[in-house]
């Protein structure tokens, strides 16, 4: 793919707000990243400052054991978790982390906010049961994080199947101080962008600075569908990733503290009980670059109300999506992929 430099634009003056689904890479990223190096075992102080981000039972499977054995499913959740907040409670980005057996693979599918479900608990808002978009099971769950994310948690469990050993909730403050860390981030476009909150974007791969690439990966409708916003997501993240490893994060674990301590009160785990230093002391082996990004089998419809949804009930697209939820079950995503590469999306940058 040709580089290119984006035309420079002046960004609308405006406070920005961080996409909500970047905060699971600064989040469970961030203890990946503590995890792959060599001397976590000995560095004290990133016990500390790991075991210091918040910790509810969202689940109801506490166990307190702090051996960590795969293969794990966890619901990553980017949500609005301010306390005081009198918007409805929302859950903008909703992903399923899968880590293998032998946690060393991993692999992340995203799941379409406008997913058509059936949800058991509607709550104050309408009859239960009801049909609705998946991301209205974290609103209807009440005005607390836990009991939204344990609503969104048992919609997901009910489409899918797949029970989740843990969840990863986190708040849309802390991405843009963390790239304003790094410097910025080199981004790969596959189209020409006119990004909605910022500027025009060319195709290619550049770096781009804090404001330039919040307003990239924040775009919903430049893309052409919600496909092409999640796409953009998922490779952002990898990118994150790949800059703090470039950037000594991973050999010099003495600079992560800082990571944590801009994004550790921002966000809420449930990992069973155990302890993060422990989770993420066991997830050492698990190449945060080398995430395998999937694309739910699913299509976008609209109904006689003017809604779109995105529907996964029909014909081929239902078995797929089936045999998908079977493989993140079945810890056989191996074979899943291969069989349906179609549904793979491949990083940017890599093509």
């Amino acid at each position: 793919m040709r580089a290119t430099t984006p035309r420079t634009h002046r960004l609308t003056p405006r406070k920005a707000k961080s996409p909500l689904w970047a905060k699971f890479l600064v989040g469970v990223g961030v203890i990946m990243l503590a995890a792959a190096t060599s001397a976590f075992a000995y560095a004290s102080v990133l016990y500390d400052k790991v075991d210091g981000i918040q910790q509810e039972d969202i689940l109801g499977n506490t166990t307190g054991d702090p051996n960590v054995e795969g293969p794990l499913n966890l619901l990553m959740i980017g949500a609005d978790l301010r306390a005081d907040s009198d918007e409805p409670a929302r859950a903008d980005t909703i992903m399923i982390l899968h880590i293998d057996e032998k946690l060393r693979d991993a692999d992340v599918v995203s799941i379409p906010r406008d997913l058509k479900v059936d949800i058991d608990d509607c709550g104050e808002y309408k009859n239960s049961p009801c049909s609705d978009k998946i991301n209205a099971a974290y609103t209807f769950g009440g005005p607390t994080p836990k009991g939204g994310a344990k609503n969104l948690a048992n919609t997901v469990t009910d489409l899918t199947g797949i029970e989740f050993d843990g969840v990863a909730l986190v708040n849309f403050e802390g991405f843009l101080e963390v790239v304003e860390t790094f410097g910025g981030i080199e981004l790969c476009l596959e189209q020409d962008l006119d990004a909605t909150h910022g500027g025009y974007y060319e195709e290619g791969c550049n770096r781009y600075k804090p404001d330039d690439a919040l307003a990239i990966v924040r775009e919903r409708y430049a893309w052409g569908s919600d496909y092409g916003r999640q796409r953009m997501q998922q490779h952002f993240i990898k990118q994150l990733l790949k800059e703090a490893d470039a950037q000594g994060y991973v050999k010099k674990p003495t600079k992560i503290p800082g990571l944590i301590d801009q994004v550790g009160d921002k966000m809420i785990l449930d990992l069973g009980g155990t302890k993060p230093v422990d989770f993420a002391f066991e997830l050492r082996g698990v190449d945060a670059g080398n995430i395998d990004m999937i694309q739910l089998p699913s299509e976008s419809v609209e109904t006689d109300d003017g809604q779109s949804y995105v529907d996964i009930t029909e014909g081929q697209l239902q078995e797929d999506a089936q045999a998908l939820f079977e493989a993140f079950q079945n810890d056989t995503l191996d074979t899943w992929t291969k069989e349906h590469p179609d549904y793979m999306n491949e990083d940017p940058k890599d093509e």
